[in-house]
C-alpha cells in the first residue's frame, strides 16, 4: 500500500525544536494548536494557542519569544 501524509502545521519545517504538536478547530475553540518543545538549554515547553485567527503565526511568536527560553 501506498500512503500519502500531508502535515497541516507550518512551523514542522522551520527551525524550532518541536517534539510534537497538534492542530485543531471547532466551532466553540476556533483555530488551536498544541506544541510541545525544546528550549536552548535543554528545558521542555509546552505552548497552546486557542481560538486563534492565525495560531500559526501566533504560535511562531510564541516560540521565538527569548523571555521563555
Amino acid at each position: 500500500f501506498h500512503h500519502t501524509l500531508i502535515n497541516t502545521n507550518e512551523l514542522i519545517s522551520e527551525s524550532f525544536e518541536i517534539i510534537g504538536s497538534k492542530t485543531g478547530y471547532t466551532e466553540l475553540a476556533g483555530g488551536c494548536l498544541m506544541t510541545v518543545s525544546k528550549t536552548e538549554k535543554g528545558k521542555t515547553r509546552i505552548n497552546i494557542i486557542l481560538n486563534s485567527d492565525n495560531r500559526f503565526s501566533d504560535m511562531r511568536k510564541l516560540l521565538t519569544c527569548q523571555s521563555f527560553n
